[in-house]
């Protein structure tokens, strides 16, 4: 559930003409899930990986890292900013969800002017550098929220290098750790970005 949460907190779309100029690229993401117990002790819950992809057309997809014997993420968010659309992929029933996007309604990460805008630090990450922006705040009517930061870069068009957050879900208090692990600056494979 939390990873869930946390890949469409982040889903990306930026307006075609910013995404036409990003370049390609390949990310492998490592997610640690812990729970964290009243006193603060952090127990292990989770690990997980998944991929985000940008092709040269600017066209996004991001999901559970797929298995070798298919290329194709079944589960998750791919976005086409030149068709306009959004696809939410559900593996589980073997569908996806289209909706259109207007480009004079905002649908993802902020504008890299909103990031600097946003943000209260700068660093780097795998050699990247990146805002960070802090993320969520206390719920409506008290409680935690979510908490923590995002560390977007702005040069990726916003893509999330490194995210610290704690949030309530179910009850519990969890530890959401994710970082980059792989980056590589090539054209995803064609399987990658099209609907299964």
């Amino acid at each position: 559930m939390a990873i869930v949460f946390y890949f469409l907190l982040t889903a990306a779309l930026l307006p075609s003409t910013e995404a036409q100029t990003l370049k390609p690229y390949v990310a492998i993401t490592k997610h640690r899930v812990h729970v964290v117990s009243a006193d603060g002790k952090e127990t292990p819950s989770s690990e997980s990986f998944s991929i985000c992809a940008r092709d040269s057309q600017g066209r996004t997809i991001k999901g559970p890292l797929p298995s070798e014997a298919s290329l194709a993420v079944t589960s998750g968010v791919l976005i086409d900013p030149v068709a306009r659309k959004r696809y939410e992929l559900d593996g589980r029933s073997r569908t996806y969800r289209e909706e259109e996007v207007s480009a004079s309604v905002p649908s993802g990460p902020p504008t890299t002017s909103q990031m600097y805008a946003a943000a209260n630090g700068t660093k780097q990450v795998r050699g990247i550098s990146c805002l960070t922006v802090p993320a969520g705040g206390p719920k409506p009517g008290g409680g935690m929220g979510v908490i923590g930061y995002n560390c977007l870069s702005p040069d990726l068009g916003g893509l999330d290098l490194e995210s610290d957050l704690k949030l309530e879900a179910g009850g519990k208090v969890l530890h959401i750790i994710a970082e980059i692990t792989d980056l590589q600056f090539v054209e995803p494979p064609r399987e990658l970005m099209t609907i299964p």
